[in-house]
């Protein structure tokens, strides 16, 4: 059948076809019966971006919001051969579509380098060359490089200072209740300290009026006289809450010589202080030391039969970091006193208060306050060990 049909075409082709219609004689040539194999013509007719008709250019620089484009294109086949297919890509590594249609609508593009593509045939003819356009769309502002950077910077900088701020109002209001504390402990140790043992001051007075009622005019004097300035001094130095440890040893002695007017030979003391520490320049907790050489007068010494002393010495320890002082007393010693009597209510308090005291102080110069009493094996008697940060100058 095949055979039949070429051979038909083969004589066709030697013979000339004539019709005749009405009046009109026509030759109509072999060659408009042959296959058309000629691609048709391709046109780009419009390129719209954002429904605005854009004139055509084989590259488009847009910008984010540009990204709605439509592309209006046409094959054109002059044998008219049948209908027109069109093969289309948007990157020029990508797969081609096929389409009848002669417009491409690509709405709401990403940023990126496009090239979009396209070439017709038709049943009959091969592929036309492919028209290209080429286009970029730029990224959007939030999402540039240096919009990021710049973005990230801010919000950083941002976040570190409202932190940095309610820190420093946090620090600032810590700093002020801590100054408002610290007041109310001043004030507090103050009326403390401008406070005296009232049995001291009873027995004190009594000495006095016992002198006076024996006529022993020039006793009673010496003894007003002392008593006077020891609480003169103490009234004054109540107002400091640090004073030189040379004031701490001249308030302690008048303490001692008055106690010692009562007793008679009875009480003894000794100072041993370091040749080399400075006394006038160094700085602790004011009246600290009284309670303690008052405890160790009345329950150490008292109770013993025997004549007492009390030995306070000072010196710098840990290469002049800390200050090193020790009461001792040959008494009958902080066991037998604790079995002996009952505990003292007052003197108690006044002991845990100055320890509380010379934690506090201790803490305030980053060291640790370091209290410790216990039997001398020595004297028999109590060793009270005080050791202290070592400040020469007082901190404002």
């Amino acid at each position: 059948m095949m055979q039949n049909k070429n051979s038909l075409i083969d004589d066709l082709c030697k013979w000339k076809v004539y019709f005749i219609c009405a009046f009109f004689l026509f030759q109509i040539p072999y060659d408009c019966f042959a296959e058309n194999t000629t691609p048709p013509t391709l046109i780009i007719t419009s390129f719209t971006i954002n429904n605005v008709e854009h004139k055509y250019d084989s590259v488009f620089q847009l910008q984010s919001d540009e990204n709605n484009i439509r592309i209006t294109y046409e094959g054109v086949d002059l044998s008219f051969s049948g209908d027109v297919t069109y093969l289309y890509r948007l990157k020029s590594d990508g797969a081609w579509d096929s389409t009848k249609e002669t417009t491409i609508n690509l709405p709401a593009l990403n940023a990126g380098n496009y090239s979009f593509s396209v070439k017709a045939k038709t049943s009959t003819s091969d592929w036309s060359p492919a028209e290209h356009i080429n286009f970029s769309i730029a990224k959007p502002l939030y999402a540039r490089w240096w919009f990021i950077i710049t973005i990230t910077l801010l919000t950083g900088g941002s976040i570190f200072y409202l932190v940095y701020t309610n820190n420093k109002k946090y620090l600032m209001r810590q700093k002020q209740a801590f100054i408002i504390q610290q007041k109310m402990n001043d004030m507090e140790n103050q009326a403390k300290q401008a406070m005296m043992n009232p049995h001291f001051v009873f027995n004190a007075l009594n000495s006095i009026q016992h002198y006076m009622l024996d006529n022993d005019k020039q006793s009673a004097n010496k003894y007003l006289t002392k008593f006077s300035r020891l609480i003169r001094m103490n009234l004054d130095l109540s107002t400091k809450t640090d004073i030189t440890l040379e004031e701490e040893f001249e308030k302690l002695k008048l303490y001692l010589e008055i106690e010692q007017l009562r007793f008679g030979e009875k009480l003894t003391y000794d100072f041993n202080i370091n040749a080399e520490l400075e006394t006038d320049e160094v700085y602790m907790p004011s009246m600290i030391l009284q309670p303690f050489v008052e405890n160790a007068i009345w329950h150490g010494i008292m109770p013993a039969d025997k004549i007492g002393k009390i030995t306070v010495s000072a010196n710098s320890i840990n290469n002049e970091k800390q200050l090193q002082i020790t009461i001792l007393d040959n008494g009958i010693g902080i066991t037998n006193s604790k079995n002996m009597s009952k505990p003292q209510t007052h003197n108690s308090i006044g002991i845990q208060l100055t320890v509380d005291r010379i934690k506090l102080f201790s803490s305030q110069h980053n060291s640790e306050g370091i209290v410790t009493i216990e039997d001398d094996l020595k004297t028999g008697g109590t060793c009270v060990t005080i050791i202290l940060p070592l400040i020469k100058k007082l901190n404002d």
